[in-house]
């Protein structure tokens, strides 16, 4: 049984679209992301790839 930990940082409900030739083109939707307290967490990517 995991013992409750408090996040410290969380991001709910978080999307990204890009523009293609004037429409918007969705690429992450309704994301959830929760940092909790004593992790290390990290996002990675390509410069420019919209982390």
């Amino acid at each position: 049984m995991k013992e409750h930990v408090s996040e410290i940082v969380r991001f709910e409900d978080v999307g990204k679209a890009f523009r293609k030739n004037g429409t918007p083109l969705p690429v992450l939707e309704n994301i959830r992301v929760g940092v909790e307290e004593g992790t290390f967490t990290t996002f990675i990517g390509p410069s420019g790839c919209g982390k």
